[in-house]
C-alpha cells in the first residue's frame, strides 16, 4: 500500500495523484518489462494470423511453425510479415493446417473497472516501487512550489522536504531497477511526469503487496 505519510503530503488531490503515478508507472514498466503474450492456433489457407492484443510498441519475440516438431522449428524474421497498424501476421511460405505459436509483447494496463493491473505476481513489488518513485517526485515538486510562495525560516523546511523526497524517489527507482535487474542509470527523463494533477479517481493496489 501507499505509505500514509506520503499520501498526507499530497493534500486533497491524493487520489488523482496516485492515479497519475500509476498511469505513468505502467507506461514505463511496459517499456522495461512488457507483457509477453502467447497466441496459438492452426494456420489457415490465407497464411494470416491476427494478433488480437497487438498495439503500438508491440514486438514479435518468436514464431514457431509448424509446432510439435523435435527440434522445434522457428520462422525467421525475413520469412514473415507483420502489419504494424493492424497486428496481422503473414507467413507466406507457411503450411496450411499446421500449428503455430506466436509470442509477442504488449503494454501492461490498469483495468479501472476491475481495479487490477496486468502484472504477474512477481512484477508487483517492482511496480509498487516505481509508482512510489513517481509519488515521491510529486511530493518533492509540491514542496518546491511551496518554497516559491514562502519566505523566512519556513522556506528552509520546505526545501529540506524537497531534498528528502527526491532522495526517496532515487532510492525507490534504484530498488525498482534492482528488482527487474536493469542497469543503473540516471532517470532525469521521467522527473516531472506526475506533476500535472487530474480529476480524482480511485486506484487500488493488489493485496499481494
Amino acid at each position: 500500500m501507499i505509505p500514509a505519510d506520503t499520501l498526507s503530503q499530497l493534500g486533497e488531490d491524493n487520489n488523482a495523484t496516485v492515479g497519475a503515478a500509476m498511469d505513468s508507472a505502467i507506461v514505463e514498466f511496459s517499456q522495461d518489462s512488457p507483457r509477453q503474450i502467447d497466441h496459438t492456433g492452426t494456420l489457415t489457407s490465407d497464411h494470416r494470423i491476427e494478433l488480437s492484443e497487438w498495439t503500438h510498441g508491440s514486438a514479435i519475440l518468436f514464431v514457431e511453425h509448424p509446432t510439435g516438431g523435435h527440434p522445434r522449428t522457428f520462422v525467421p524474421s525475413n520469412d514473415r510479415v507483420i502489419d504494424e497498424s493492424t497486428g496481422i501476421l503473414t507467413i507466406p511460405h507457411g503450411q496450411s493446417g499446421a500449428g503455430f505459436k506466436v509470442r509477442y509483447t504488449a503494454p501492461h494496463s490498469i483495468d479501472e473497472t476491475a481495479e487490477t493491473v496486468t502484472l504477474a505476481s512477481g512484477d508487483l513489488p517492482p511496480f509498487r516501487y516505481l509508482t512510489l518513485a513517481y509519488l515521491f517526485d510529486a511530493v518533492a515538486a509540491h514542496h518546491a512550489e511551496s518554497v516559491q510562495s514562502m519566505i523566512g525560516a519556513d522556506s528552509v523546511s520546505h526545501t529540506t522536504k524537497t531534498d528528502t523526497y527526491l532522495k526517496l524517489k532515487e532510492s525507490a527507482r534504484n530498488t525498482y531497477r534492482m528488482l527487474l535487474r536493469l542497469p543503473e542509470r540516471k532517470e532525469a527523463r521521467h522527473a516531472s511526469a506526475v506533476v500535472p494533477l487530474r480529476t480524482p479517481r480511485y486506484r487500488h493496489f493488489p493485496d499481494t503487496y
